[in-house]
């Protein structure tokens, strides 16, 4: 699909699924971890659900996707539906109708997730992805006791190395 004559072809979701399985780097983070550890440090005294929260809102806000995040008690938050909402594929009223109906029955798509979710992480992409066919998620458990469930959502055009990379920094961290 070529948006105009001199535009360069859009990848499609096989040629995604072949870069993530064969060509994905996934680069290191100094500055970000630091600032991560700070943050997980400085609420070691609040609930856990609080510790939970922020850490999503953190991947949310150094992913600029949205996050959602499971814990086994059926306790389901999100963070960064807006980073979602303004990416381009939004522009188009179906796939904002199609998104908002996957979000507006979150805890069955996290049932769904749940269910495909292998280690160390697994990326759904297009039509794999529980969200829609225009976006991807990266998806993995948490380090909770009982593990929990965290998830990336993007465009299929999302940076899988960096959110891959963002999500192992995170639980690489004791988050109990």
């Amino acid at each position: 699909e070529q948006p105009h004559t001199s535009a360069g072809r859009i990848p499609t979701e096989k040629a995604y699924q072949w870069y993530v399985g064969n060509a994905l780097d996934v680069p290191s983070f100094n500055d970000e971890q630091q600032c991560m550890e700070e943050m997980i440090e400085s609420m070691r005294s609040d609930a856990l659900s609080d510790r939970l929260r922020a850490m999503a809102r953190w991947l949310a806000d150094s992913s600029q996707e949205a996050v959602v995040l499971a814990t086994s008690g059926h306790e389901v938050y999100s963070a960064g539906l807006g980073n979602l909402f303004s990416k381009p594929e939004c522009a188009d009223r179906e796939v904002v109708l199609q998104l908002s109906q996957s979000l507006d029955r979150m805890d069955e798509m996290m049932e769904v997730l749940n269910g495909q979710v292998e280690d160390p992480f697994t990326i759904l992409i297009g039509h794999n992805s529980p969200f829609g066919q225009e976006f991807s998620v990266v998806a993995t458990r948490i380090p909770t006791d009982p593990p929990g469930l965290l998830g990336v959502i993007g465009p299929m055009r999302m940076s899988y190395g960096r959110n891959i990379g963002l999500i192992r920094m995170l639980c690489d961290q004791d988050i109990q």
